[in-house]
This record gives structure tokens, C-alpha cells and sequence, in this order.
């Protein structure tokens, strides 16, 4: 991975953090999302994107991807839960 797409992927996992860096949206690459879930940071990440109001930044394949993880970890933390 180039050093931005390094970048941008770090910052996606700071959960804690309130603003990500908007330049760094145009480093979603396929290798950052790959490392999202590889890492099983992609629920982090989306929320990260929502939070900041960049979901509409990405393009749909990186959004939609992470949405689908995002849903499926919301689902099994209910499921746990219960």
C-alpha cells in the first residue's frame, strides 16, 4: 500500500477519533478495504465514515461493502447479547 492509503486506512480504525482528514478519501482503494477486513475493522471503519459524513465520498462498491459488514456485526452483537 502506498503511504496515503496507509494513512487513510489508520484513520478508519481510530474509532475514538472524531474528524478524519476529507483528503484522504480519494486513497479508498481496493487495498484499503482489503486490509479492513482482513484486520475485521470494516464495522470501524463505516461507522468512522458515517460519523464524518463521508459515506457519500467513497465509491459505492467500498461503501456498500462495509454497510453489508457494519449490519452483519450489528446483527451478531444483538445476537450475543441475547
Amino acid at each position: 500500500m502506498k503511504e496515503k492509503e496507509k494513512q487513510l486506512f489508520k484513520a478508519l480504525c481510530k474509532f475514538k477519533d472524531k474528524i478524519i482528514d476529507p483528503s484522504l478519501i480519494e486513497f479508498a482503494t481496493p487495498a484499503v478495504l482489503g486490509h479492513l477486513f482482513f484486520n475485521h475493522m470494516q464495522g470501524v471503519a463505516y461507522d468512522v465514515l458515517k460519523k464524518n459524513g463521508l459515506l457519500g465520498k467513497v465509491n459505492r462498491e467500498f461503501r456498500n461493502s462495509l454497510g453489508a459488514a457494519y449490519e452483519q456485526n450489528v446483527l451478531k452483537n444483538e445476537s450475543f447479547k441475547k
